[in-house]
C-alpha cells in the first residue's frame, strides 16, 4: 500500500472515530407486538415510528424534501430490529416513471470546480474553505454530515428514497447486520454506506449513485429524485488529475458505494448503476477485529460507467470474493488487486469497453498548486497530480511485488475491448482461461484515444530485462505502445490458455518469454466490442474453442480440455446469453441462502432447480415446493431431490409450463446446511419467495 492510501485510511478513520465512539451496545432484541404500517412526514414522526416498530412493520416516509444541516441534530436511530422472516421496512415513495420523490438533503454539494460547499439552514451557520475542512480532521468537523446514523439495526429493509448532498456519508452503519438497502437513488457522498467493522450481512441492489452529479443535469443525475439512465462524463472524469482525488484537495471523492475499514464480510452488491465516481466498490480490511476479514463477497451484474479509479477494489485481504456479469464502460483499473491476501478471487463473465480516456480537458496550470495534507498537519505539494498520470489505466492491477495470497486468482470468461494492458504489476497465484481481449486500433478511433501514456509511469513499460526494481518487464518498450502483460511477474502454477486476443505478443511472443499463455491470436469477432456487444459473430474464431470451467473436490477451479463433448465458446458470451459460471459456494458454515432458481421442461415435465449458496443436509423425506400463481392457484411439486450437494430438483406435475414471474415459491424452512444452520431469505437471488 502507498504512503497516500495509508494517509487516506487515516484521514478517512479519523472521519468517523468521534462517531464510533462508544457505540458498540449488546445486540437488541426485536420488540414484542403486532406489526404496524405507518407514513410519517417529518423526522419528529420518522423517530417516533421507529420506537415502536416490531417484526413486519413498514414505515413509509412521505413525498418531500427532507432537509438537514450539520447545525441540525443527528438523526440516529438505534434497537431497530426486524426478524429472518420478517424484515422491518423503511420505504420512500415511488413517484411517476418510478422518480423517488422522497429526498433526504444533507446540504452539502460540489460546486462547478468539484469544491465543497455548503448551504446552512440556521442562524450563525458558516461555510469554511476545503482547506479548513481537511485540517480539521477531514469531514469530523460540525460542517459534516452524516445523513442518516443506524445502530443496532438488524433484518432491515431501506428502499425507494433518493438521497442527496451527505458528506461524507449516507447512511453509516453501527453494530448492525442483515440489512438491505434497495431501489435508492443517490447523488454525492464519500462512502455512501459506511460499516463499522462490527457490522455485516449487507446487500445494496437496484441503485443509482451519481457521485459526481456535473455532467448531469437535476432530473437527469437523481437530484430531482428521477434520473436519466444515459451515461455521461463529468469534472472528475475529465478534468481533475487522478492524484488530486485520489490524495489531493479533493480527496472527499475518493470513496465508495459501500465500504468497510474491517467488515467480517458477507456482503451483496447487485443490480446497481455507479456512475462517475471515483471508486465503484472498495472495502478494506486494516482494522480487522475477526479471524478473516472481506470474506464472502459478491458483486455482480452491475454497471460502472466512468469510474475514475477502480470499479472493484478489495484491500488488505479479500476471500471468496464472486465478480461476475458486471458491464464496465470507460474506467482507469477494472479490478484492483494491489497487496491483497486471503482468495479465492473470481472474476467472470464481465465485459468492459471505452470510448473516452480520463483527463482529456485537464489544464496542468489550475492544478499546479494543488497540495495534500501531511500526517503531522502541514501541507505539500501534491504527487502524482499531473494531467498525464494514471490515463492509460489496466483491466488488472496487482502492484508491486508479490501478493499474500493463500489461494488463487481465477479470471475466465470475460470479453473486453481496451486500450491498456490487461494485468499490470506483482505476481499472484494467477488462473486466466476463455478470455476474449480486443485491442484498440489506433486507425479506426479518434486520435489519441488509442495510446497507452507512461509519462509518469515509465518504471515498468521502459525497464530493461534484468532490472531488480519490482518485477522486470520482459517487453521493454517505448512511449505509446500498449503491451498485452505490465511488469507482471510469473508464480508457479501460473496458467493462462484458451484466450483469444489480436495483440501482435500473443500468445507466441509471450510463451517464447515463459509466460504460461496458450490460445488463438486473432479478432475475437466481437458483434460490436467497440459499442459494447461482446456476442460473437458467426464467424467467429472464438466459437467452440474454450475449455470447460469445472470445480475440484477440494473447491478448487481447472478447465481441463474439452472431451467428446462441445467445447463452450471464448469469453463471456455463449451464444446469446452471459455464461452461467460455476455454482457459488459460501465459505464457512452458514444459513443457506437462495442464490438462483430455474425452470426447465425436460421429458414433458416442469422442473424446478432451486440452488443454495451452501451444502445442505439431505432433505427429508417429504420436502416440497409450493408454488402459488398471482391468480390464487397453487401447486406442489413431488418430493424434492439433492442434486450437486447444494441444490433442490423438484418435479411439478400439474405445470404445463414454467409460472410467470409474478407468482410466489414458498420454500420449506426445515432446509439445513450441512452444519445445521436453518434457511435465510435474507438476499434471496430469487424474488417472491417465502417459508412455507
Amino acid at each position: 500500500m502507498s504512503q497516500h492510501s495509508n494517509m487516506r485510511a487515516m484521514l478517512c478513520g479519523i472521519a468517523l472515530a468521534i462517531l464510533l465512539i462508544g457505540a458498540f451496545p449488546l445486540e437488541a432484541a426485536p420488540r414484542d407486538g403486532p406489526p404496524i404500517t405507518v407514513e410519517v412526514s417529518s423526522m419528529q414522526e420518522f423517530r417516533a415510528a421507529a420506537e415502536r416498530a416490531t417484526p413486519g412493520s413498514v414505515i413509509r416516509i412521505a413525498p418531500g424534501t427532507f432537509s438537514m444541516s450539520a447545525d441540525d441534530p443527528l438523526v440516529r436511530i438505534k434497537g431497530l430490529q426486524g426478524s429472518p422472516d420478517q424484515p422491518i421496512v423503511i420505504q420512500g415513495t415511488r413517484g411517476p416513471a418510478g422518480s423517488r420523490p422522497t429526498i433526504i438533503d444533507g446540504g452539502r454539494s460540489l460546486d462547478a470546480t468539484l469544491g465543497m460547499i455548503e448551504r446552512f439552514r440556521q442562524p450563525g451557520g458558516r461555510a469554511p474553505e476545503l482547506d479548513e475542512l481537511i485540517k480539521e480532521n477531514q469531514y469530523r468537523t460540525r460542517q459534516a454530515v452524516n445523513c442518516l446514523v443506524l445502530e443496532d439495526v438488524a433484518y432491515l429493509v431501506i428502499e425507494e428514497f433518493t438521497m442527496r448532498n451527505c458528506w461524507p456519508t449516507s447512511i453509516a452503519f453501527l453494530s448492525s447486520h442483515h440489512i438491505t438497502l434497495r431501489a435508492n437513488t443517490i447523488v454525492g457522498s464519500t462512502y455512501v454506506f459506511f460499516l463499522d467493522h462490527r457490522s455485516d450481512h449487507f446487500v445494496v441492489e437496484d441503485s443509482v449513485w451519481t457521485q459526481d452529479d456535473s455532467g448531469y443535469a437535476p432530473d437527469e443525475s437523481g437530484y430531482a429524485g428521477r434520473y436519466d439512465p444515459t451515461p455521461k462524463p463529468g469534472r472528475m472524469w475529465d478534468t481533475v488529475p487522478w492524484g488530486v482525488s485520489h490524495h489531493g484537495s479533493r480527496a472527499y471523492l475518493n470513496g465508495s458505494l459501500i465500504t468497510s475499514f474491517g467488515t467480517r464480510g458477507d456482503i451483496v452488491v447487485r443490480h446497481n448503476i455507479i456512475r462517475n465516481a471515483y471508486n465503484g466498490v472498495r472495502i478494506r480490511a486494516n482494522h480487522c477485529e475477526h479471524p478473516q476479514c472481506n470474506v464472502n463477497v459478491e458483486i455482480y451484474d452491475n454497471d460502472f460507467q466512468f469510474v475514475r479509479d477502480n470499479p472493484v477494489e478489495p484491500e488488505d485481504q479479500a476471500i471468496n470474493w464472486w465478480i461476475h456479469h458486471n458491464r464496465i464502460y470507460n474506467a482507469h483499473g477494472w479490478f484492483s488487486l494491489d497487496g491483497v491476501g486471503g482468495g479465492p478471487i473470481y472474476i467472470f463473465g464481465n465485459v468492459g469497453w471505452f470510448d473516452d480516456k480520463p483527463a482529456r480537458e485537464c489544464i496542468p496550470a489550475i492544478w499546479a498548486a494543488d497540495s495534500t495534507l501531511q500526517p503531522d498537519g502541514t501541507y505539500a505539494p501534491t504527487t502524482e497530480g499531473e494531467c498525464s498520470h494514471s490515463r492509460t489505466g489496466k483491466v488488472i492491477k496487482l502492484g508491486e511485488g508479490a501478493t499474500e495470497l493463500k489461494e488463487p486468482i481465477y479470471v475466465f470468461n470475460n470479453s473486453w475491448y481496451v486500450r491498456a494492458p490487461v494485468v499490470d504489476g506483482g505476481i499472484a497465484k494467477f488462473r486466466a482461461w476463455n478470455n476474449a481481449t480486443l485491442f484498440c486500433d489506433p486507425n479506426a478511433i479518434a486520435p489519441g484515444m488509442c495510446v497507452a501514456e507512461y509519462e509518469t509511469e515509465r518504471n515498468c513499460v521502459q525497464s530493461a530485462p534484468g532490472a531488480t526494481d519490482g518485477v522486470p518487464n520482459r517487453f521493454p518498450l517505448g512511449l505509446d505502445r500498449v503491451p498485452f502483460v505490465d511488469c507482471f511477474g510469473v508464480s508457479p502454477s501460473d496458467n493462462a490458455s484458451h484466450g483469444i486476443s489480436n495483440h501482435p505478443d500473443y500468445p507466441d511472443r509471450l510463451a517464447a518469454l515463459g509466460y504460461p499463455v496458450g490460445g488463438i491470436h486473432g479478432d475475437p469477432g466481437f458483434v460490436n466490442g467497440p459499442m459494447g456487444d461482446f456476442r460473437l459473430r458467426p464467424d467467429s474464431l472464438a466459437r467452440g474453442k474454450g475449455c470447460t470451467v469445472i470445480r475440484a473436490a477440494d473447491s478448487s477451479l481447472a478447465c481441463p480440455e474439452p472431451g467428446a463433448e462441445p467445447a463452450p465458446d471464448i469469453g463471456a458470451y455463449q451464444g446469446e446469453a452471459a455464461i452461467e459460471g460455476p455454482d457459488y459456494l459460501h465459505r464457512g458454515d452458514e444459513q443457506p441462502r437462495i442464490m438462483k432458481t430455474t425452470w426447465q421442461n425436460t421429458d414433458g415435465s416442469v422442473r424446478l432447480e432451486v440452488v443454495f449458496s451452501t451444502t445442505i443436509q439431505d432433505p427429508p423425506s417429504e420436502t416440497r415446493i409450493e408454488l402459488r400463481a398471482e391468480a390464487g392457484d397453487s401447486f406442489r411439486s413431488e418430493p424434492c431431490q439433492k442434486v450437486r450437494r447444494i441444490a433442490l430438483d423438484c418435479r411439478f406435475p400439474g405445470l404445463r409450463a414454467a409460472p410467470s414471474t409474478t407468482a410466489t415459491l414458498l420454500v420449506p424452512s426445515s432446509i439445513r446446511s450441512s452444519g445445521g444452520k436453518p434457511l435465510t431469505l435474507w438476499a434471496a437471488g430469487a424474488s417472491r419467495v417465502e417459508f412455507q
